[in-house]
Formats: structure tokens, sequence, C-alpha cells
């Protein structure tokens, strides 16, 4: 058998031709073609194949083979269906590479470093994990979670090469080590863990131990103490584990009132914070007197506006009238894909981002309890979101529908989790993906989004070919964005 290529359709009407039509039913094609040529090959094989397939049929008193009839019409029909297996896995491969071609739905970012006075923000790819690393204009290297519990989704690339022996772990650490991020630097000025699941904080180790990174200052929510993490051993190894570099986040409603008044706490390491502070300084937390937020670090420079704030930190539950509500299926609506959450998914951290105009909100694992709270405190920041990173990886205990409202201008939402392969946790859900498309533009390239219903054991592509700006990571890898002043 050849590679040579045969005329599509090609007549059989003579032994002769049915000889040369049986010589050429491989399945191979020649070197360097690209996937349509291939595919196209391949097609006319089977064509040709189905030509013969007729022709012996009609000619079965004249035809002559060493082998029987019926023997030569099951060869040929193996070889057909041989071919369209072939057929398939190209064509399966050329929509892989066509959606990994659009993985990188902001541009602009090539040739760029930190401290160039660009603000780099990227949602990395983890699989069914978290994190976001950023770069502010005048070069400090902020991440907000580092973990995962399924990477079976961070190798997008349809032409990964498994003999390179790069692993999931490496293609992450080069997102983090990159010339926009950390660029060469081993430290990470500030450490945000939302919460102690380990999804969130569990490849701290792998990804950064490597490369010896330390970090300056670690804010976290969800647990009374460090101890909290598993990862708090080498949380501690990296930024010690002194109050100083470890700093526990309370923004929250308390559960008792205080002579009929709800009281909202404001504390770092339990202690009240000041009204002002020092720009283009770590640790100079503050309540900012115009929003109430909290504020870890902001610069004042003429190339930079940059600001990182704390919207909401170890929240338990809300003042709904007179009844402190603590479960966020009581919290949606009645007709809201609703589940209610664990305690340190609601008492995660919150924060926002805000450069040149631009607004970026990352949920980490925070639930409609969560979201209600900065509806209650922070409906005028909400408005002004253009990027967000959705709670909880797309799941039904969070995108509250009156959370969602407050996002009047909102451009892109990002579901951090898995995607085609992944089944741990079944997430994003579909019926929460739904509830963004029509909320955001419809301008982005053509990309597909899998996702679960409520009962299915694998994901889906529930999202075929969208051009709305609702991504998942593990679907369309990392959602990077560049904010230039």
């Amino acid at each position: 058998m050849c590679d040579k290529k045969r005329k599509r359709n090609m007549e059989v009407n003579n032994q002769k031709q049915l000889n040369a039509l049986m010589d050429n039913d491989d399945t191979g094609t020649a070197m360097g073609d690209d996937l349509s040529t291939q595919i196209q090959t391949l097609t006319d094989r089977r064509e040709n194949l189905d030509s013969g397939y007729a022709y012996i049929l009609e000619n079965e008193d004249t035809v002559h083979f060493d082998d029987t009839v019926r023997n030569v019409l099951t060869e040929i029909s193996t070889a057909s269906q041989n071919l369209d297996k072939a057929i398939g896995a190209l064509m399966e491969l050329q929509s892989k590479r066509q959606n990994f071609a659009n993985r990188v739905i902001h541009k602009g970012q090539q040739g760029g470093h930190t401290g160039d006075g660009n603000c780099y923000i990227s949602f990395v790819n983890v699989g069914m994990g978290d994190c976001t690393i950023i770069a502010t204009p005048m070069g400090r290297t902020i991440m907000i979670d580092c973990g995962s519990d399924a990477l079976s989704d961070v190798i997008l690339n349809p032409d990964y090469d498994p003999n390179t022996g790069l692993k999931p772990e490496d293609f992450i650490r080069n997102t983090i080590k990159n010339p926009m991020f950390l660029n060469g630097a081993k430290v990470i000025d500030v450490l945000f863990l939302t919460h102690p699941d380990g999804d969130h904080h569990d490849k701290l180790k792998p990804i950064l131990e490597p490369i010896g990174v330390t970090a300056n200052i670690v804010y976290y929510g969800g647990a009374d103490d460090i101890t909290g993490f598993n990862s708090s051993a080498y949380i501690k190894q990296i930024a010690g584990a002194t109050t100083g570099t470890l700093r526990k986040v309370h923004l929250c409603e308390e559960p008792n009132l205080d002579n009929g008044e709800i009281v909202v706490t404001r504390t770092i390491n339990d202690k009240a914070l000041p009204y002002t502070g020092k720009p283009n300084v770590l640790g100079d937390e503050f309540v900012d007197p115009l929003t109430q937020t909290i504020v870890v670090y902001y610069e004042q420079d003429p190339k930079s506006d940059f600001k990182i704030s704390i919207l909401a930190g170890n929240v338990t539950g809300i003042w709904k009238e007179a009844t402190f509500v603590k479960k966020d299926d009581l919290i949606k609506g009645a007709n809201e894909p609703k589940l209610d959450a664990t305690v340190p998914n609601k008492r995660s951290l919150m924060i926002l981002i805000e450069c040149f105009g631009k607004s970026i909100l990352v949920c980490g694992d925070a639930t409609a309890v969560t979201e209600n709270f900065t509806c209650d405190y922070f409906g005028l920041l909400l408005k002004k979101v253009t990027y967000l990173r959705m709670g909880h990886h797309g799941s039904t205990t969070s995108s509250a529908v009156r959370f969602l409202d407050n996002l009047t201008t909102m451009q892109s939402a990002v579901a951090s989790t898995g995607g085609e392969i992944t089944t741990t946790h079944h997430l994003p859900k579909r019926a929460i993906l739904d509830l963004y498309p029509p909320r955001v533009p419809n301008t982005a390239a053509a990309h597909n989004i899998y996702a679960f219903s409520d009962i299915d054991a694998i994901s889906h592509n529930y999202f075929p070919g969208t051009t709305r700006q609702v991504f998942a990571t593990g679907s369309n890898d990392t959602f990077s964005i560049t904010l230039k002043q």
C-alpha cells in the first residue's frame, strides 16, 4: 500500500482499476500535509473504496480475486471503517487546534515585562483549582491562591509531545515565572490565600519550591489560624511564621447585634485598622474612608494608580431583616440554581483589583452569602467591575442573580475549573454558566466550554463555538489581561 493520492470518486469499471483501488486503503497520509489536506486525502480513499464495493456487487460474476468475493467485500468494508475512524480523529484534532488557537482571549502581553508600566493579570489554568497572578505597573508580584484537585486539563495544546517530559506543573510554573510576572525574581510580594480548601493552595510547594520563591506577606481567609491550611508548614517556610507576615482578614457582619445594630468587623489579625495608609508600601493596610473596603496595597506614581482591596473575608452569614442567614440556598431566589456551601467557602476572601479605570473581581470560592454581603456594602464598586473571576468554579452555591445584576459593566466572566476531561467536582455547572451570556458582550473568538448538568457523569460541550465573553480555564486555557495607562 502507498500514500499516493487518488482521484476523488474514482470510477471502477474494470478489474485493473479495482486492483489499483485495493492497493490504496491505507489510513496514512503524506508527511507535512496540513490537517485539511489529510482529511480530504482519507475521505477520497474512503469514497474510492465505496465505489469499488459497489462495482463488485454489480459485477460479482466477472471479478476475479485470490480470495472469495465475500471476504474481499468484508476487507473493503473494514478498510472503509478504519478510514472513517482516522478521519474522525483528524477532524477532532483539527477542532481542538482551532479552539486552542483562541485560548489567549486578550492579546498584547507578548514582549511585556513586570514593572514596564502595564498591569498584567492571568487567571492561570491549573485544571480543577485556582490561581491568579498579577504584576503591578511598578513591578510588584501578587498571587491569589495556587492549588488544584485535578491537573488533567492543564495541557490543552493538541500538539503536545509527552516525550518532552513536561508535566502540568511545568506549564503552570512557566506562566508564573515568565517576563510579565516573576521575570527571574524569586519573591512574591503579596500572597492571598482565599480559604483552606486544598484546590486553592496545595500546589504552592510543587510550583514554587523548584524556583526558590519566598513571600513577603500572606493574607488569608476561611480559617482562624494559618494551621487551618494543610500547606501551612510550607507557607511558614516561604513567608515566616510571625503575625507580621501571616495576616488573617475579617471583613464581615457579626452574628450578634449590638443594641439592635448590625456590627461590621474590619480587622487584620483581629486588630482594627486606620483610615489612612502609605502608597507603595507593603503591609500598611487601612480602611478606605470612601468605600469602606480594606486596602492592602496601592501605588501612587505618574505611571500607576494600582490598588488591591478586600471586599469580604470570613463572612459566615448576613442579616436579612431580623435573621442572620447562613445558608446559601436561602439567599438565592426561588427559581435560581442553588446549593448550600461549606463554611470555609462562605468565609473565602473576595479581592478587588483596580488599575487604569478597570476593575477585576476575584471571588475565590465565595458563595451566595458572601456575594450578597458585597451587594449590601459595596454595590457601587460592583457596578464598576470589568472582569469577573466567578465564585466557586461555577458552582450552584454561587453566582446569585442579585450579585450578577449588580455587575452592570462586566465585560468578561471566567470560571477557574477543569474542562473536557476533568470529572472531579463536576464543575462548572451549565445552569450557572447559562446566567452569564446575556450579561457580557458577544465579541470573543469562537470557543467551546465544557460543563456539567446535574445528572452528567462526564462533561459535555454545552457552549459550542460561543462568541460570548464567558470562559472556563480548563476549556479555554489561561485567561490573560493587560491594562495600559
